[in-house]
């Protein structure tokens, strides 16, 4: 729509609402004024609905109210003003249009207040000729209103009104000037071509781009203003190429066809941006351009480009586009070969099953596939393999999905072996993950032995994704724990639970572990916990004085059977840890449970005399003695954190005693021990034995 049209198009929109207003009921400019200055609402809100029919004559006078100090009365004056012009725009009246400009004209007199003058050129923007462009291109100078007067004159319609742009370009201020070059691409001011070409190649680098992006929406390539140089800025470098397709698409929309078929096809040859190279291919069809096919083909393997190549080719509007396509299709990689099918079958184009017939016996597993699908037949697994281990990534997405697709018939059949296979070599393939974890998933559902050996392969792979951890290590477990040999299956298990692996995995071993009988004590204990205790308690800790404090002799060998302390007696009694990590809850076992303190004992025997690590975690702070001698103190208010204090120490062939005194001011009270040798290998206290590694 040209810019005549879209002007007529509002004056009209406005006649309209102006013709569903109540009847006017304003007989004379000197009722509309009374109306428009009424104290009342409803006066002035009938006034100016009723201000159109007096028309010219009340322009002036409503623009004196329209700087009144009251701003009810400023605002109802400036309605009737808009209400005057709309109704002046309806069709067929010409003369009022012509009419109330020429008095609009007469209000942008400076002794007008600014909003006053802003709101007439508003209204000169719809109603204004030939006649106002003189007195609006004068206020291009006014700071204050200059760039209500460009809109103004952007709107008003006729070569005036352009020209008037264009001349101010050369005088106006910088900032002012790019916008100026705005408003002349907008009303597609061909003649400013020359003066924006000399400002874009002046030595201001704002107004030197923005008249290049001017000239752009003009039609004028960069090339046309100055060459590309390896100086830009990559913004620069982004907008200059830019500025090649906003060229295209101002040619297009001027019926320039073979002038935008250029421009577009210099943009796909060397295409800044995969969203650029998508927006040349989308011209080039438009123009119904032949050079749109070996764009596309190109561009048929690019990520990001690749869809919107296929989806041009598949329904552009070029005469032989069909027996192109058929010529190309031996002569491409097989990738591009499968989606020449898929264009030629969206186009329903006759020459396709020719080469359908053709494609079943290609090479490429992935031309193979598309034929198979396109003839609404079942693809052989053999054949999604192959497309999943050398095809295309889109391809290896949808062959991993009809792979799993497949391998699902199969174990809904009751085939699940065959099913386990076929999730096995997806599990192990190029697939997308999100497919391979669905796989694993299966795996781990199946849960055959059979899977022990593809798992360990998957899991030694270096290039497992780390997303696949997770699921690869369960569906390891699950492979374990199905094992006949129960013995073999819990030493493998065990060993899985004692790895470095994530706690996921770890922790599905221990449930596996527990099904077959193996307490959850003795997987802690395997981890170097000590699980057995007796505990005795609680002491008084006002203010913190059970720390240091000796309630009995620690070194003591055998402990005292009952302690006494400020008139109580305390006995020893069992406690028990749970869980891995072993944690013993004393708030659980004792009262009172704040502000106290209590002992905890415990006896391991070695075979062996060696060095130990004993790593204790403690809610709150703790003192720690083993065979005797106190090794380790902290009087720390702290939560529990597994592993928290490092304690070093002898173990003796035989028995060995662990005394612990944990401090408690509030809420949680507990802690738990560990041990491990000096280079942090756990202890095993279970009696169980294990494979040195877990199996992979």
């Amino acid at each position: 729509m040209n810019h005549v049209a879209r002007s007529i198009g509002r004056l009209a929109a406005l006649a309209l609402v102006v013709a569903l207003l109540p009847p006017a009921s304003a007989d004379s400019v000197s009722d509309l004024i009374a109306g428009i200055s009424s104290d009342q609402a409803d006066a002035r809100i009938a006034a100016m609905q009723a201000a159109g029919p007096v028309g010219a004559p009340a322009v002036v006078p409503l623009g004196e109210l329209a700087g009144s100090p009251s701003f009810f009365v400023a605002k109802a004056a400036q309605g009737a003003l808009a209400t005057i012009a709309a109704y002046a725009g309806r069709p067929g009246a010409e003369s009022e249009r012509a009419a109330v400009a020429a008095e609009l004209t007469k209000l942008l007199d400076p002794k007008y207040p600014v909003a006053t003058r802003r709101e007439v050129l508003h209204q000169l923007s719809l109603t204004g000729g030939e006649p106002e462009v003189a007195a609006v291109a004068a206020l291009l100078d006014d700071p204050e209103l200059q760039d209500d007067a460009r809109m103004a004159l952007e709107r008003i319609p006729g070569d005036a009104s352009a020209e008037a742009l264009a001349k101010a370009i050369t005088l106006a201020p910088p900032e002012f000037r790019t916008r100026l070059f705005a408003s002349l691409a907008h009303r597609n001011v061909q003649a400013a071509v020359p003066a924006l070409i000399a400002e874009a190649r002046g030595n201001d680098a704002g107004v030197a781009w923005a008249a290049l992006d001017a000239l752009s929406r003009l039609g004028v390539p960069p090339s046309q203003v100055f060459p590309r140089s390896p100086s830009f800025t990559p913004e620069q470098a982004q907008a200059y190429a830019f500025g090649f397709l906003r060229a295209a698409h101002a040619r297009a929309d001027g019926g320039d066809v073979q002038g935008a078929e250029r421009l577009y096809a210099s943009v796909a040859s060397f295409p800044a941006s995969r969203y650029q190279a998508c927006a040349a291919l989308e011209g080039l069809a438009r123009t119904r351009s032949q050079k749109l096919i070996d764009h596309a083909l190109g561009f048929l393997v690019e990520p990001g480009i690749r869809q919107v190549a296929v989806e041009t080719l598949s329904t552009a509007d070029i005469p032989q586009i069909n027996g192109h396509l058929a010529k190309a299709y031996p002569l491409t990689a097989p990738g591009k070969r499968a989606l020449i099918l898929r264009i030629l079958a969206a186009r329903e184009a006759p020459e396709l099953e020719q080469l359908l017939g053709e494609a079943q016996a290609d090479a490429s597993a992935e031309v193979r596939m598309t034929a198979l699908l396109l003839q609404n037949q079942e693809v052989p697994a053999e054949v999604l393999e192959g497309v999943i281990a050398r095809g295309m990534p889109w391809a290896r997405e949808e062959a991993a999905g009809l792979l799993l697709a497949l391998a699902g018939q199969r174990r809904a059949a009751g085939d699940a072996d065959g099913a386990r296979v076929l999730f096995e070599s997806l599990a192990r393939s190029r697939a997308p993950v999100a497919e391979r974890a669905q796989a694993l998933g299966a795996i781990e559902a199946i849960a055959s032995p059979a899977s022990l050996a593809a798992m360990a392969a998957l899991r030694e792979d270096p290039n497992l994704p780390p997303e696949l951890t997770v699921p690869a290590g369960r569906a390891a477990v699950a492979a374990c724990a199905a094992q006949p040999d129960a013995a073999a299956a819990v030493q493998q298990l065990l060993a899985i639970a004692d790895s470095p692996a994530p706690e996921e995995v770890t922790s599905f071993a221990a449930e596996k572990l527990s099904e077959k009988g193996v307490k959850t004590e003795a997987m802690a204990q395997r981890k170097g916990f000590v699980t057995e205790w007796r505990v005795l308690g609680a002491f008084p800790n006002a203010g913190g004085a059970a720390f240091n404090t000796s309630f009995f002799d620690e070194a003591a060998d055998p402990v005292p059977a009952t302690v006494e302390a400020d008139g109580t007696a305390y006995a020893w009694k069992p406690a028990s840890a749970d869980g891995v990590p072993a944690v013993v809850n004393l708030a659980g076992l004792l009262s009172p449970n704040e502000n106290v303190a209590a002992y905890a004992y415990a006896e391991i025997t070695v075979e062996r005399a060696q060095p130990a690590l004993f790593l204790i975690g403690s809610d709150d702070g703790c003192e720690f003695w083993v065979n005797g001698k106190k090794l380790h103190a902290t009087d720390a208010p702290r939560g529990l954190r597994v592993d928290q204090d490092r304690v070093e120490a002898e173990l003796v062939a035989g028995r060995n005693r662990i005394l612990i005194k944990v401090l408690q001011g509030s809420v949680d009270w507990q802690f738990c021990v560990r041990i491990t040798d000096r280079d942090g290998k756990p202890v095993d206290l279970s009696g169980l034995s294990a494979p040195a590694a877990p199996p992979k």
